[in-house]
């Protein structure tokens, strides 16, 4: 977290904020290589003018020499940093820090840094510096007498607003490329032109044709504009990168390219110059007419005109006698033409024919021909169902047994079985003719086998269903229900209504094969001299896989310290039940950490270890449990030192108050103390959950939400984040103003609304008893309170009598708050406004 104190006014049109020093950042860093070289993109870059640039240095160094300070040098990497900041102010119209300007390589090397940021309007480069001479926390910046380069970055706006940033560093050498005026910097800075090629004329320069340029090699982001020229003069209007010619022969056609890309000087390349050449005597043909469109009876041909002499008039003749440049194709046509000649006025004219081939088109069916009734019976008369077709074809039909020709049922419009007939499959082909397409042959959909006259059939009273359950490992069993007197049964089961192959007793074995599928069972009663008949069950639900079930999670014994191994016991499983172990740091897998036994090393230090066991069983789905975590991981070699002098390291909730002071939660008081057992303010708490927020993202408004919160008091940024997310409300006095009573300390029970807000609110039903004996269901924010204990971020205090108190209206101590916090945290809840 970024803990760096910020304080903000406002002068004129400026709004100032300065950026505390930032010192030994890490102590000094390494600038990479060509990290002095200039390499500013200057235009592109100050949309102020250079004039700005001046006037800002040298009314920072007047001011300095009037303090009796050593000038600035104004540092080309420096001031790089400074206006890319600039440049997004301007952009984005917000009045932030930059986040950057001490930790950005090319400035490396400094031991301390601070910055300065304003905008006003209209456009005043002395008026920013007059802003931050008239603002304490900026003069003091501008007056250090350690700094020794500046960085300058100014940008306008579209409001005609000057936005400015400068950065001023420390440096023990001063680094290369740092300048005593701003004349000698902006000279070092200017521009190279930019990266050109001459440019290429394609094609042919001759009356009526286009000409292009080659492609050239720009720098990205290079834009281009185009001029022709005709011997030594302007084309009009001639400004694509094209050009058609129509200029006399031996004129001299050239073309000059402008460029501009950021970072560079406009250049302006020109081509040679090529001739036109003389106008041709007769029409001529560069690219030959086509025919398009689909061949087909009742689609439309176009003639694709092709490429001619500028200026040809094109007619057309095809061989049916029309003269435009389409056709419709008429039925049963198989070819056509077509002449195209091309005329110019003082030119031979010039003709080109061409021809297409219109195949025949294809005999389709648009509903295939069928056997509707598809039972097959001795003496039944079996009648096709001709289908639809795409014309009115003659249909000739050809009738199969099992697929091959009936002798003597050649030409017949229907076919009834005879006894040979008998457990065969009926079919037919048809052969479809018509004038004008290409016949097509198509063979029906077979009968079911031919039966003889039906006999009675065998009857099913009672219908069959099965029992068991429908879990992988379990064994399911049909009844067959109740059948007409000596009928026969056999049985097939069916998965998701398919025949589940070699699956044909009264009893099916659920595997992994029937996992998320719906079984059922066919039962076919038979009897000779009868037609058997089939009934098919009920489905099941879908077939579910068991997991492994446990009574007791993981449990992990050892000594949570740096160089001792924990041991995981995997808790209290079903019988047969194989392990696998994962341990994890912070919630996170522990790469190669797979075994029951784990010893920590350092880079387990300050963390919490837990380990997740999964457990497997054949024909079951694992099922991983993980632990509750440890304490936080101490090191072995290095003493535990406590950050605040009234928390020794053996007091209760040390190890929470060390890690507030890690996060940079809490900083405690000048004086090096913590002050464990003093009550938790108001504001202080809203500064402690900002923080434990990461400081997200967050302007404070002009007008504060809180009548008694002014805008430059202490945390009045945090008190106004907590009421633009809805964290606390304040109170509403009786003139209708609301309040906060910052100094006032903050009582447990709307400390745990406080956390559970924090939490986004998170889905929670209280439980109809309460957890503690000192709360009721009804009272404000159990709900807060009984959520707070469920977490087990709060525990309450166990009495004498053994009940649990949570002494709602008692202030919380600040060790409390810290232990509060750190099992938050510890939970991972996805916080309220945070980024």
């Amino acid at each position: 977290m970024n803990k760096t104190a910020v304080a903000a006014g406002a002068f004129l049109m400026a709004v100032l904020i300065t950026l505390g020093t930032v010192s030994a950042a890490p102590p000094v860093m390494a600038a990479p290589a060509g990290a002095a070289e200039a390499q500013v993109l200057k235009p592109a870059a100050w949309t102020a003018s250079e004039q700005q640039i001046i006037d800002v240095f040298n009314g920072i160094n007047t001011f300095r020499k009037s303090k009796g300070l050593p000038a600035l040098r104004i540092g080309v990497n420096a001031s790089a940093v400074a206006q890319e900041w600039s440049r997004h102010m301007a952009d984005t119209g917000l009045m932030v820090h930059s986040t950057s300007h001490h930790e950005d390589l090319r400035v490396a090397g400094f031991y301390s840094a601070s910055e300065n940021i304003a905008y006003n309007s209209p456009t005043d480069a002395p008026l920013l510096v007059t802003q931050w001479i008239n603002s304490p926390r900026h003069n003091e910046n501008m007056s250090r007498l350690e700094d020794n380069v500046i960085g300058i970055g100014l940008s306008t706006d579209g409001r005609e607003r000057l936005w400015g940033s400068t950065t001023f560093y420390a440096y023990r050498t001063v680094p290369e490329a740092t300048y005593a005026t701003a004349e000698e910097f902006l000279a070092a800075t200017a521009l190279p032109p930019v990266p050109a090629e001459t440019p290429a004329i394609l094609g042919t320069a001759a009356y009526g044709q286009t000409l292009g340029l080659k492609e050239a090699n720009w720098p990205a982001g290079t834009q281009l504009t185009y001029q022709w020229y005709a011997e030594l003069w302007k084309i009009p209007g001639a400004t694509e990168a094209t050009l058609r010619v129509n200029y006399a022969p031996g004129t001299n056609i050239w073309v000059g390219v402008t460029a501009t890309a950021p970072g560079y000087r406009t250049t302006t390349v020109f081509s040679a110059s090529t001739p036109v050449i003389a106008r041709p005597t007769s029409v001529e043909i560069f690219e030959e007419p086509t025919i398009t469109g689909i061949r087909a009876w009742g689609e439309t041909l176009t003639v694709a005109p092709g490429k001619w002499t500028d200026g040809a008039t094109l007619t057309y003749l095809w061989s049916t006698g029309e003269t435009g440049p389409t056709h419709v194709i008429q039925d049963f046509e198989t070819n056509t033409s077509v002449t195209v000649t091309g005329s110019v006025s003082g030119m031979s004219p010039k003709s080109i024919d061409l021809t297409i081939d219109i195949p025949a088109p294809q005999l389709a069916y648009t509903v295939k021909p069928s056997i509707k009734d598809v039972t097959a019976i001795v003496g039944k008369p079996i009648v096709p169902d001709p289908g639809s077709w795409n014309a009115n074809p003659v249909l000739k039909y050809t009738w199969l047994r099992n697929g091959m020709e009936i002798s003597g049922a050649e030409g017949a419009t229907s076919y009834t079985p005879v006894p040979v007939d008998i457990g065969a499959a009926i079919s037919f082909s048809v052969q479809a003719s018509a004038r004008g397409y290409n016949p097509l042959t198509v063979v029906s959909n077979p009968t079911v086998q031919v039966v003889a006259a039906p006999a009675e059939t065998v009857k099913n009273l009672v219908k069959p269903a099965i029992s068991g359950a429908a879990v992988q490992g379990q064994t399911l069993t049909v009844e067959p229900g109740t059948w007409s007197d000596k009928a026969s049964l056999s049985y097939q089961w069916l998965s998701d209504g398919k025949a589940i192959e070699g699956a044909t007793g009264k009893s099916l074995k659920l595997t992994a094969f029937h996992t998320g599928t719906r079984i059922s069972a066919k039962v076919t009663g038979s009897r000779t001299g009868f037609t058997s008949a089939s009934v098919t069950t009920a489905p099941t639900a879908n077939v579910t896989i068991r997991s492994v079930a446990y009574q007791s999670g993981p449990v992990i014994t050892g000594t949570p310290t740096v160089g001792e191994t924990l041991t995981a016991a995997p808790g209290t499983w079903d019988k047969g039940v194989q392990f696998t172990y994962q341990w994890n740091r912070g919630g996170k897998a522990i790469t190669g950490a797979t075994s029951s036994r784990y010893k920590l090393d350092i880079g387990d230090s300050g963390s919490t270890i837990t380990v997740t066991v999964t457990g497997s069983a054949p024909d079951y789905a694992s099922t991983a449990v993980t632990s509750s975590p440890t304490a936080i991981v101490r090191g072995s070699t290095t003493p535990v030192t406590a950050p605040f002098k009234d928390v020794p390291v053996d007091m209760q909730f040390s190890e929470e108050i060390r890690w507030m002071a890690a996060e940079g939660i809490s900083t405690g008081w000048d004086d090096g103390t913590y002050r464990p057992l003093n009550p938790v303010a108001r504001d202080a708490m809203s500064a402690f959950m900002y923080r434990l927020a990461d400081e997200p993202s967050f302007a404070a408004p002009n007008v504060p939400p809180f009548a008694d919160v002014p805008v430059n008091g202490q945390f009045f940024k945090e008190m106004s984040w907590l009421a633009d997310q809805g964290i606390s409300t304040g109170w509403t006095e009786a003139n209708g103003t609301r309040t906060y009573r910052a100094l006032e300390p903050v009582k447990r029970d709307a400390m745990a609304a406080f956390m559970y807000r924090l939490a986004g609110s998170p889905a929670y039903t209280a439980p109809a008893i309460s957890p503690f004996t000192d709360v009721t269901t009804g009272q404000q924010f159990y709900k807060e309170m009984a959520w707070l204990a469920d977490q087990g971020i709060s525990t309450g205090w166990t009495e004498a009598n053994g009940t649990r108190t949570y002494r709602a209206l008692e202030p919380v101590k600040r060790d409390a708050m810290a232990a509060f916090m750190f099992r938050f945290d510890q939970k991972e809840y996805k916080v309220s406004g945070a980024r």
